[in-house]
């Protein structure tokens, strides 16, 4: 054997028998660690899951946050209602909720007096279940508005990033009710 493989053969002997693998050293490190607190965007397509503005939350809010995307295309206030083992399902997984409707509710010209009741009986199942809710502002309906596609309705990817900015700050808010 020539000594550069002698070297090599050293080397890896000295990694597998010193490489610390000290298993409860790894749970004392994780128990350092805080938690992430659970943001779940819940509602229409602006929330649904690879959506720009929901790995753009993601992004700003950073790693002491995981924001789980719980978004339905073309649902209104009523079918999460009638689904409404399924909301509590999500939401009592979290710490934070961000609903967002109305939108859909409003393209199927259902009046206010029928989804605002909808979106309030969801926000106090959410809060029963131990999270801080919150009914954002339609991205539309906020100012100034971000941009948004032809459609008048989703965002394009810059009006996520703007719009993403504004729902972070508005989480990190919300954050100082959890501990009251």
């Amino acid at each position: 054997m020539t000594h550069t493989t002698k070297f090599i053969i050293f080397i890896i002997t000295c990694l597998i028998v010193f490489y610390p693998t000290n298993a409860s050293s790894n749970n004392e490190l994780a128990a350092c660690m805080p938690e992430p607190i659970r943001v779940m965007a819940m509602g229409d397509s602006h929330f649904e899951r690879g959506s720009p503005l929901v790995r753009f939350l993601e992004r700003d809010l950073g790693m002491n946050y995981r924001v789980v995307a719980a978004g339905r295309r073309g649902w209104t206030s009523g079918m999460w209602r009638s689904r409404i083992w399924q909301w509590r399902a999500i939401s009592r997984r979290a710490d934070i909720i961000l609903i967002s409707l109305s939108g859909n509710d409003r393209s199927n010209n259902i009046p206010a007096s029928i989804f605002k009741p909808n979106i309030d009986f969801l926000w106090g199942v959410a809060e029963e279940d131990g999270a801080v809710a919150q009914w954002i502002v339609r991205p539309s309906d906020y100012t100034p508005t971000p941009e948004l596609r032809r459609d008048g309705v989703h965002l394009t990817r810059n009006g996520a990033r703007s719009y993403a900015r504004i729902l972070a700050d508005t989480v990190r808010t919300l954050e100082s009710r959890l501990w009251p």
